[in-house]
């Protein structure tokens, strides 16, 4: 049988090998649990381990063409979140070699996710991915600072300011402190303020109000410390934090209204 014939059979062999695993939803991943078995388990077709007629096939394949088999398989059934979260270095490379700008950004976002920093100055170097408020808010969910200093540093043209219009350029850092509030974050809030990004104009309500229902006394600590916060709404955020049961912030709050601005709390 001449070489021709024989990779004829053999990538036929491997499209209804996909086909049937296809069909036993092996690809289609739903949850991380789902998608680690998965994975093992297609892994294990491919070294001959596994006691199917097919996996007897693939274990008389150069080791090469099994590599291959692998790569193509997940770069085209594994979802981009996990190849990103797992590190899967090899079959992001093929991605990114065939990828289209759309793929490349996705990538590029979750490298900051999940703080791939490799990943990260990879594609930054292939090609400079659109920087806005809605990916450092985001971002900041996740409590990651380095990730923040390094968008910072390697995007000196963006704007960081209270406002936020629609250029590109131009990122709302009240939105990061929220969504610092949200997740306990005062690194973050912190190293804002040391860099001058924030000064004690910053318009915090919503952060405040966050904290107090979420229960994050040291994000209203800090808040407290270095912004102007009126009266009113301090009296809102002591009475959500009541209300969410937060009785450590209730307390602090009554306390501060009482000897700052010699408020008693309502009845």
């Amino acid at each position: 049988m001449n070489y021709i014939l024989k990779m004829k059979i053999f990538y036929k062999f491997i499209k209804n090998l996909f086909k049937t695993m296809a069909s036993q939803r092996l690809p289609t991943f739903y949850d991380e649990k789902m998608f680690i078995d998965s994975i093992q388990a297609f892994r294990s077709f491919l070294s001959g381990t596994h006691t199917q007629k097919g996996s007897l096939y693939i274990r008389n394949l150069p080791q090469e063409l099994r590599y291959k088999i692998w790569l193509d398989f997940a770069s085209t059934q594994i979802p981009n979140e996990y190849l990103v979260k797992y590190n899967m270095q090899d079959v992001i490379d093929l991605k990114i070699q065939q990828t289209g700008n759309t793929q490349l950004y996705q990538l590029f976002v979750l490298a900051c996710y999940y703080s791939n920093f490799q990943l990260m100055q990879k594609i930054h170097k292939i090609k400079k991915q659109p920087m806005d408020t809605f990916i450092l808010s985001t971002i900041t969910n996740y409590g990651n600072l380095e990730v923040i200093k390094w968008i910072y540093k390697n995007y000196p043209y963006l704007t960081w300011s209270y406002s936020n219009p629609l250029e590109d350029v131009n990122i709302c850092v009240q939105e990061i402190v929220k969504y610092a509030s949200l997740s306990n974050n005062t690194d973050i809030i912190n190293w804002l303020f040391n860099t001058g990004l924030i000064d004690s104009n910053l318009p915090c309500d919503t952060s405040i109000i966050n904290a107090s229902r979420r229960g994050h006394l040291d994000v209203i600590k800090l808040l407290l410390l270095k912004c102007n916060i009126y009266p009113p709404l301090l009296i809102q955020a002591e009475k959500l934090s009541k209300l969410y049961g937060h009785t450590h912030i209730t307390k602090y709050l009554t306390d501060f209204l009482f000897n700052t601005y010699h408020l008693l709390p309502e009845n």
